[in-house]
């Protein structure tokens, strides 16, 4: 990852670059990192998408609490992505593959 996308991401976390590489441990008992899903779901939820048929893309992911939740409580199909890969790690791969519906992926930025 070049120093212009960690300083973006940085920014966006409000924290330093040099913090970057602690992010997985400072964040990790936060499960909910940005957007609320309860108010990800009730916004969709009036649209009446049909379960299994509708794709979300989840830009900026995180630990996939908003893909999961419209992947479970909707049936949506989500593939989620960041590029904060350290955040998502092999744990979001194993749980998210339980629900059947949402799929992470990560690209680093160059």
């Amino acid at each position: 990852m070049n120093e212009h996308t960690q300083q973006q991401i940085a920014d966006s976390l409000e924290t330093t670059p040099e913090l970057l590489h602690f992010m997985p441990e400072l964040l990790a008992d936060i499960w909910e990192l940005g957007g609320s899903p309860g108010i990800v779901v009730n916004m969709l939820r009036p649209f009446k998408l049909p379960a299994r048929k509708a794709k979300v893309l989840d830009l900026g992911c995180g630990k996939g609490a908003v893909a999961v939740t419209l992947a479970k409580e909707l049936g949506f199909r989500v593939f989620g992505v960041d590029l904060l890969t350290q955040v998502i790690g092999a744990v979001w791969l194993l749980q998210r593959a339980e629900s059947g519906g949402a799929h992470r992926s990560h690209k680093e930025a160059s």
